[in-house]
């Protein structure tokens, strides 16, 4: 195993007012103080930076804190970790470059530990041990079982070395000799400390452990299989091989007939693809004399309606001059000149300016009835129209229905024989 190093820089607990920052030396620091004056707090702090799960701090620290970083070098480069002292859970961010120049360089953000779900740039306890130069190992939970599960060692299981609280120290409970599970680990982690682990040797027993894990399911599953072939009665391997291979054999015969099914129902459906063709074009031709026939119907519609109209004019037109032959002319009057108030005799300026309203109301009559007249020619022609397309569309029809009864039968006596042996082989 290489020879690591992990230097402290400097502690810094970034504040809202200012920064508290705690310089180390190369070397041995001793922090002390009067009791009650951070002494723990600073030592948490390291521990919490470096991944623990949790940071019980003060309530001065809680009103006057941020957030929390370390200067620190991993095998001689210098980095800045990052944490929120209020959300343990939130990812530890990394910052290749002391604490004065983070802000132009860009964080890796890693989970704190294996027990989230990966995501980011993975797991912040593989980036210490890479960092270190450590091997990133699996062990197995119980080393005289080959099929033992393996997890990780993790930094915190170094670590746990390398902090320890005073309580720690004089408990007996430090290797964890009451707990076998943990205290196996405590034993492999010990291996691993003193190079007693070989990382290949643990990659073999991680890849015999997944094997031994794989035989065993595969094993069951074998076993499950064989109950199973044994209570349905399954033949003998040989046997299933010989009724798989005259089965296959049926397959191909099959398979022939088929194709010599299709080539004849390719043969026999010229006949019936030139009905199609006929019906198609017929059908084309029925829609487009029904849309004439519909063009057809509004143009006598709209004939019908303008008649109606001019019959309507000429009515009130003879009911005007009627009345006026019955109320008489009306006795001319004098008037005034709006603009100069001077006499004005109107019957000289309607002499001049004004064609006389009988013989205009004449005339009209006799332009509407004319147009009229017109429009009965019109409506006559139109349905004389009108009637050839429904008459020729009937006939359309009729042809289309017997084409389409012709294709029924042909399909009927050739191709359906052929499909229907078609439809017994497959």
């Amino acid at each position: 195993m290489k020879t690591s190093t992990l230097l402290l820089s400097r502690l810094i607990l970034v504040g809202h007012r200012k920064n508290y920052i705690v310089p180390f030396q190369p070397g041995l620091n001793i922090i002390y103080g009067d009791s009650a004056t951070g002494k723990s707090s600073i030592l948490e702090c390291i521990n919490y930076l470096l991944g623990a799960s949790k940071f019980v701090f003060d309530t001065e620290i809680e009103t006057s804190v941020s957030y929390a970083a370390l200067e620190l070098e991993l095998g001689g480069k210098p980095y800045l970790i990052k944490r929120d002292i209020f959300q343990p859970t939130r990812h530890v961010e990394v910052y290749s470059a002391w604490f004065d120049d983070h802000a132009s360089v860009f964080p890796k953000r890693y989970v704190r530990s294996y027990g989230q779900p990966v995501s980011g740039d993975g797991y912040f306890m593989d980036f210490l041990l890479a960092s270190l130069g450590l091997p990133i190992v699996k062990i197995r939970t119980a080393p005289t079982r080959e099929d033992s599960t393996v997890a990780r060692l993790s930094f915190r299981d170094l670590f746990k070395f390398s902090y320890l609280r005073q309580d720690d120290v004089g408990s007996k409970n430090l290797l964890n000799v009451g707990l076998p599970v943990l205290h196996t680990k405590t034993k492999q982690t010990f291996r691993y400390i003193f190079n007693l682990l070989d990382e290949n040797i643990a990659l073999l027993e991680e890849h015999l452990s997944e094997l031994k894990a794989k035989h065993r399911r595969l094993t069951t599953k074998y076993e499950d299989v064989s109950e199973f072939l044994r209570q349905s009665d399954f033949k003998a391997a040989v046997s299933l091989e010989d009724e798989l291979d005259e089965l296959e054999s049926q397959i191909k015969i099959l398979e022939n007939q088929l194709s010599e099914v299709n080539l004849r129902v390719v043969a026999d459906s010229h006949a019936a693809r030139y009905l199609r063709e006929l019906l198609a074009e017929q059908k084309d031709c029925l829609a487009l004399l029904q849309s004439d026939r519909l063009n057809s119907e509004r143009q006598i519609d709209r004939f019908v309606r303008l008649r109606n109209d001019y019959a309507e004019d000429i009515d009130r037109i003879s009911a005007v001059v009627k009345a006026k032959s019955l109320l008489g002319q009306a006795s001319p009057a004098d008037g005034v000149c709006p603009v100069c108030d001077s006499p004005l005799r109107l019957d000289q300026w309607r002499e001049s300016f004004q064609i006389n309203s009988e013989d205009k109301l004449a005339q009209e009559a006799s332009t509407l009835e004319r147009r009229t007249k017109e429009l009965g020619h019109l409506l006559t022609e139109e349905r004389s129209r009108y009637q050839e397309l429904s008459v020729r569309i009937g006939s359309v029809n009729d042809e289309y229905e017997r084409t389409s009864r012709l294709l029924d039968e042909e399909v009927s006596t050739t191709v359906s024989p052929y499909l229907a042996e078609r439809d017994g082989i497959s």
